[in-house]
């Protein structure tokens, strides 16, 4: 016999079946690409008897409270095929979500997606006015990559042409925060790419940062990477006159 827990989470999923929106975030959240081809199909031939009145583009581009979109769902899940199915069906990939501006792209990169990252990338609307695009506090796309230590998704940024010196809010930039983590492949990806060693937030340069860490020990192969390159461009430990590097 099923108890209470049991019974209401049967409810809650039949609820999200009859609904054809909450079905497809549904799918397009656990990876179900044969429930997001169908209710895609459905809504294609305008079988209303399933979709309820709803046209293809509306059902694409529908959301949570949030603004998830089946879109971002599948890219936050790494769930390419149910990406793909989206994005033929024009599903738009710079939409945003309500509060904290993150879109497909910017989750994808954050959770080291780097599948989705290669799809988004593919898209003209995403060269276009994606690529760099900023969250609420300022993350840009490439900030969440290095954020995560995802070499595959900076790798891709970079080989796309992404901005390498925007700031976060708190003035930090994607070399600052691969240091902060330790996230040395990084590091060293973003430096041969040409990012700039002075730019500081209010503990510092990304060295500063490095050598700040509580255990910063860990850090060992990144304080290497950026103290070399700063004796290779001839910067001095410390330069208080250096200007900030602004957007």
């Amino acid at each position: 016999m099923l108890g209470d827990k049991e019974n209401k989470k049967m409810v809650d999923i039949s609820n999200v079946l009859a609904d054809p929106k909450a079905r497809l975030l549904h799918a397009c959240e656990t990876g179900d690409s044969d429930r997001v081809y169908l209710d895609l199909k459905h809504a294609e031939e305008g079988d209303q008897t399933i979709l309820s009145d709803l046209s293809l583009g509306a059902l694409v581009e529908a959301t949570t409270a949030d603004g998830v979109t089946p879109l971002f769902a599948a890219c936050k899940g790494g769930f390419v095929e149910c990406a793909k199915l989206l994005l033929t069906n024009g599903a738009m990939p710079n939409r945003a979500t309500k509060a904290h501006k993150f879109t497909p792209l910017w989750i994808s990169c954050q959770k080291g997606r780097d599948r989705c990252v290669k799809l988004l990338l593919e898209q003209r609307e995403v060269m276009i006015g994606g690529l760099n695009q900023r969250a609420a506090d300022g993350r840009t796309p490439l900030y969440a990559a290095a954020e995560s230590g995802s070499a595959p998704c900076v790798r891709l940024l970079l080989d796309a042409g992404a901005r390498l010196e925007l700031r976060r809010h708190d003035q930090s930039t994607a070399l600052i925060v691969a240091a902060v983590f330790g996230h040395a492949e990084v590091v060293e990806l973003l430096l041969e790419a040409g990012a700039k060693l002075k730019p500081a937030d209010e503990d510092g340069t990304a060295l500063d940062n490095a050598r700040k860490q509580k255990g910063a020990g860990k850090r060992e192969q990144v304080i290497a990477l950026l103290e070399e390159a700063m004796a290779k461009r001839g910067h001095a430990e410390v330069d208080p006159d250096a200007p900030l590097i602004e957007d």
